[in-house]
């Protein structure tokens, strides 16, 4: 069984986010129609800004998974918080 922990942070985040970035910034979201409702799928940020996961889990109905360089993942003061939100590690120099 999986552990609720990750999609009950998810389903909390999305309100809080909305409320903090409704008044700074405006996201109209178009395309949705073309996102399968269930199986895989890949989005990429291209890291205009430091928002990109905000702006992704705002505009995505689904539950959004990220990964992030294995170097970052595993420093000792971020871990415990990326773990904790099941950010998936990933090293670019792995096969």
């Amino acid at each position: 069984m999986r552990h609720p922990l990750p999609n009950l942070i998810q389903s909390l985040q999305r309100p809080l986010l909305r409320v903090l970035f409704s008044w700074r910034y405006t996201l109209t979201v178009s395309g949705l129609s073309h996102l399968p409702k269930e199986g895989g799928l890949m989005l990429l940020g291209n890291h205009v800004s430091w928002i990109d996961w905000a702006v992704l889990s705002l505009a995505v109905p689904r539950r959004v998974r990220f990964v992030m360089d294995k170097g970052i993942y595993e420093r000792w003061y971020l871990n415990w918080l990326l773990r904790w939100v099941g950010i998936i590690p990933v090293s670019p120099r792995a096969i």
